[in-house]
């Protein structure tokens, strides 16, 4: 995962929402969450998009719970520095963290656990990574993520635009063979939550069958 910084220019002049502010000046929170993203979805997520298309109030805060972040869901916004849970969190392969400190003045990403119990972090207003939380930070909150998986229904049109180039069509054995194979690639990516061989792939045949229908 590439560690990212607020001030790069390929999104710093970026406003954030319908806020006058921009990523550069204080798309700290937008860009550590970002990173957490790409973390969880093993993908890049840029915070030019996420300044356009995630939720914020008039001056450019982020709304948690309107946002939709598109592999992962807001789970909680602590106001302390609730060390058990933020350790918690960063144990847990499908869980994100981001750090609130000196008050809200700023953001971080932590980005692993260390042994003795501090955090790798990535400072997002220079993009470096650090081994514990530098000393002028004081962790006053943080805000944890859950990675979410795609259902069927999320990829039904570009799964149909692709079978009728192919030639594919329902109950055909090609189409089932083809969507088995795309099972297994999504098990290995982590999109699915289950193993391949633990998905019913006729239950998930009907669920396309059906998204078909609404196209």
């Amino acid at each position: 995962m590439e560690n990212l910084s607020q001030r790069d220019p390929k999104w710093a002049d970026v406003k954030i929402g319908k806020s006058k502010t921009t990523v550069g000046a204080e798309g700290c929170n937008i860009t550590v969450t970002c990173m957490v993203l790409s973390q969880l979805q093993n993908r890049f997520v840029s915070p030019a998009d996420a300044a356009r298309y995630w939720a914020y109030d008039s001056v450019g805060r982020m709304n948690y719970i309107k946002s939709n972040y598109n592999g992962m869901r807001f789970v909680y916004r602590h106001q302390y520095n609730n060390k058990e849970k933020i350790i918690e969190a960063l144990t847990k392969e499908d869980m994100g963290v981001t750090l609130c400190v000196n008050n809200g003045a700023h953001w971080l990403y932590a980005k692993e656990l260390m042994d003795n119990g501090d955090y790798v972090i990535v400072d997002p207003w220079d993009g470096k990574e650090y081994e514990g939380v530098p000393s002028k930070y004081k962790i006053t909150g943080a805000t944890t993520f859950q990675r979410t998986y795609l259902p069927a229904s999320e990829f039904a049109a570009e799964f149909w635009a692709i079978a009728k180039v192919k030639g594919l069509a329902e109950n055909d054995p090609m189409t089932e063979m083809t969507v088995s194979k795309m099972l297994e690639v999504f098990a290995v990516m982590g999109i699915m939550d289950v193993p391949k061989e633990q998905i019913n792939l006729q239950e998930f045949l009907t669920v396309l069958y059906k998204a078909k229908e609404r196209l």
